[in-house]
């Protein structure tokens, strides 16, 4: 009977999460289960893993104004995905855990870049299209060149009525950048976005832009992350 328990676990891991799935709840984890197994108990980064490309993850509305904090890890998107959180009055935060400075707590505090959007395929004109709507992503932090503190970019990405708050990069033998985003390769269009408080250690960097990438923008830049600097392409 036990193996035949873990048989019936495991398919229920291998069955994806419909192409509109509901966030339950404000845990980070992912038990490897699908909403056939646990239909009332789906966490954001279960949804992000187990879902079919081109799939809408949208949120419970016992989660408005709430807040979810990072434990796992960056949160990876490797396909077409949008996450609304449009229907949420206060919207939803995803929080990376820094508490500000420019150390490296992870091993302690948990702290962790808050998303990594590449699928890493090798077809740099290839690219998955991720929105993001309605989301605070805040104390994002990352030690390393081209960081992307609070969100690493590569594919084509959307940011709608977003806020972009106090990511912290630093390290990279003094080449951190983007405290708040690092945009590199596809497209970043940002719309009635307030993108803050973001620095790189020594300086202050909302935004880092490599390589000759479409830029479409309206946001608000406010200190102390007052500028978008462009890295010089290489």
């Amino acid at each position: 009977m036990k193996i035949i328990s873990l048989f019936y676990t495991l398919l229920l891991s291998l069955i994806p999460l419909p192409a509109q799935t509901i966030v339950t709840n404000l845990d980070d984890e992912d038990d490897g289960l699908t909403s056939l197994a646990s239909p009332a108990d789906i966490s954001l980064r279960e949804a992000i893993n187990h879902s079919v490309p081109n799939t809408t993850i949208t949120f419970d509305s016992s989660l408005d104004g709430e807040t979810i904090t990072l434990t796992e890890g960056e949160l990876v998107i490797e396909k077409n995905l949008t996450i609304d959180a449009s229907s949420l009055p206060n919207g939803l935060t995803i929080d990376g855990g820094g508490n500000g400075d420019f150390v490296n707590d992870s091993a302690t505090n948990n702290e962790t870049r808050c998303f990594f959007i590449y699928d890493r395929l090798p077809f740099p004109d290839t690219f998955q299209t991720i929105t993001l709507n309605n989301l605070t992503i805040q104390n994002g932090s990352y030690e390393g060149a081209n960081a992307g503190a609070n969100i690493y970019n590569r594919e084509n990405l959307s940011l709608i009525n977003c806020q972009i708050l106090n990511g912290r990069a630093f390290g990279g033998n003094g080449d951190a950048d983007g405290g708040g985003i690092y945009h590199r390769d596809g497209t970043l269009t940002i719309t009635d976005c307030t993108i803050t408080g973001n620095q790189i250690q020594g300086n202050r960097a909302a935004l880092e832009v490599g390589f000759t990438t479409p830029l479409a923008s309206s946001l608000l830049l406010a200190a102390p992350s007052p500028r978008t600097r462009f890295m010089a392409v290489s």
